[in-house]
């Protein structure tokens, strides 16, 4: 977000490019904020809602069943505060919560998670002094306490002010390199689809970077926060609900019930996990009915948007033309939520320098397969979980650049109903959980390709290709049969250029980047998605709008 962009006038037209989940959360704050304003979301897909897609496919059964595979993120997680302003924006736009709503406990087997070791075998992620031990008689876990145990006493940086990758972090302040490729590696690719010797340590590991920076060392950085810790007050000295920055600034901006905000949050914190009855897109989907109910939004889908250039006949405007042909010449402003290599393409017309520094940014396209089979859980009960990350220390024997799989099923049948305004007992199972978890069947998500998927006539562009991809990793390492695996219903889909890869330097280059924004502009542009959140999760990108939303009102 550009830091000193321009109150918007009264009756301001605003076009906000991308009607993904960031342009859509977007639209929904300013709107609240600003209900004079007129806004346009121009999509250039069919649909909006972006990489979020809850995918149905219909059953040959006798019964006509329909299966949904996520193609995109699936969860929320409980503690993080933009989880907190979604659940709220659900209740503010009149729906059910709780009807919508379902969470994992923190005792539910889809909370173990799992990295795929060198042995091609399965190894859980600790979670406990007993998982811990096995892991470190692993050979993910080797070098592991003699890395951490001498952390504190390594050097720190050669020059503290500058960027360094991920890897170089880790291995500088942990003495070698395995941390960072049997472990960190896998968190990596699952986050960012990414590579860690080439991702920005000061961008997607902030706090560890400066944790470095300012004590020397991790370790040092743990023992003073443990003896500087300030006690916390849950009640402020007018006996109401302290809350956090972030959530404070909601709450004010919104004026929403401080009391009620604050047992939001702290209901959700004792949820690891939350999902939706109906898939994730359930989200954009419900917030772009409320949108389509303002008479002050027009959503337009299926043409992209080819160029941004000023209006020559009044400087004070903003022209948006579209593929077509069409132009769209009153704009006040222009929000752009897409990826900086696609707004590089759309500001090669008016500036061709800005367009490629832009295009310096590439995204990661992850190649997604889906199974499912009915009437059986193929899973082995020592994998129940979330699922299974591949580290790049497996890279040798890791030829069909898998970067993990999700045991959906698992998942699924470890959602429970979210009771927001009653105690819920999770040890209790309702009637129609039973019914529920009496359904047995398997749904997988296999994620390939991601930073190494960089050929265009790689094998996991073709569909066939990518399914026996799928189906030897399944078969090798949850020793799946090949007869379930040729039985079950095959789903084939690619996310190009989805997920932006922050390089060292990303932080630099963005405050360059908004400068020249401003400069060209002078206010009349903002830039939010993933390439310009802290972070590409659910919960920064809406973060990032709201505060978006409110620098612009």
């Amino acid at each position: 977000m550009l830091k000193s962009v321009s109150k918007l006038p009264s009756n301001a037209n605003v076009a906000v490019i991308g009607g993904g989940f960031t342009g859509l959360t977007f639209t929904y704050f300013l709107n609240k904020l600003r209900p004079d304003v007129k806004i346009t979301i121009f999509e250039g897909q069919n649909r909006t809602g972006g990489w979020i897609e809850s995918k149905r496919l219909q059953l040959n059964d006798n019964d006509n069943n329909v299966i949904r595979f996520e193609k995109g993120p699936r969860t929320l997680r409980g503690v993080s505060d933009g989880t907190v302003l979604m659940v709220d924006m659900l209740e503010e736009i009149g729906k059910d919560t709780e009807a919508q709503l379902y969470h994992i406990s923190k005792n539910a087997k889809a909370n173990k998670q799992f990295l795929l070791d060198t042995n091609n075998r399965l190894i859980q992620v600790p979670n406990s002094l007993k998982t811990l031990l096995k892991f470190s008689f692993n050979p993910l876990g080797k070098g592991l306490y003699k890395s951490l145990i001498g952390e504190w006493k390594r050097n720190g940086p050669a020059n503290p002010q500058m960027d360094e990758s991920v890897a170089s972090l880790l291995t500088r302040r942990f003495g070698s390199d395995q941390i960072s490729k049997n472990i960190m590696s896998a968190l990596y690719r699952g986050i960012y689809a990414g590579d860690v010797k080439a991702l920005s340590a000061q961008r997607t590991c902030n706090r560890m970077f400066l944790n470095d920076r300012k004590y020397g060392s991790f370790t040092k950085a743990i023992w003073n926060n443990i003896f500087h810790k300030k006690s916390k007050k849950e009640i402020d000295p007018s006996n109401s609900p302290l809350l956090n920055p972030r959530l404070s600034i909601y709450q004010k901006a919104f004026h929403r019930d401080k009391t009620k905000i604050h047992e939001l949050a702290n209901t959700l914190k004792n949820y690891p996990l939350l999902g939706f009855k109906n898939g994730i897109e359930t989200f954009p989907k419900l917030v772009r009915q409320y949108l389509e109910k303002s008479s002050n939004v027009n959503i337009h889908c299926g043409n992209p948007v080819s160029s941004v250039i000023k209006n020559k006949k009044d400087m004070n405007k903003l022209i948006v033309e579209l593929q077509d042909g069409k132009l769209y010449d009153t704009f006040d402003h222009v929000r752009f939520t897409i990826n900086p290599e696609a707004i590089g393409q759309i500001m090669n017309k008016q500036d061709v320098s800005l367009s490629k520094e832009l295009s310096k940014v590439n995204s990661s396209t992850t190649v997604v397969v889906s199974y499912y089979l009915p009437n059986k859980n193929v899973i082995k009960k020592e994998y129940e979980g979330f699922g299974f990350l591949v580290p790049s220390s497996t890279d040798k024997s890791n030829l069909g650049k898998v970067l993990g799989v999700v045991f959906d099923s698992c998942v699924e049948h470890s959602f429970k109903p979210l009771a927001l305004n009653k105690f819920f007992d999770d040890n209790k199972t309702t009637q129609t959980e039973i019914r529920e978890k009496a359904k047995e069947y398997t749904k997988l998500t296999i994620m390939l390709g991601g930073y190494m998927l960089k050929n265009k006539d790689d094998p996991l562009f073709d569909r066939s290709k990518a399914i026996d991809i799928a189906k030897k990793t399944l078969h090798n390492v949850m020793d799946i049969s090949e007869k379930d695996l040729d039985q079950g219903l095959w789903d084939y889909s690619v996310a190009t250029n989805s997920l932006p890869q922050y390089f060292v330097g990303y932080d630099d280059w963005q405050k360059d980047v908004e400068k020249k924004f401003k400069d060209n502009f002078d206010n009349q542009v903002s830039l939010g998605g993933m390439g310009f959140a802290r972070t590409p999760s659910l919960s920064d990108l809406v973060l990032n709008n709201c505060q978006a939303s409110i620098d612009l009102s």
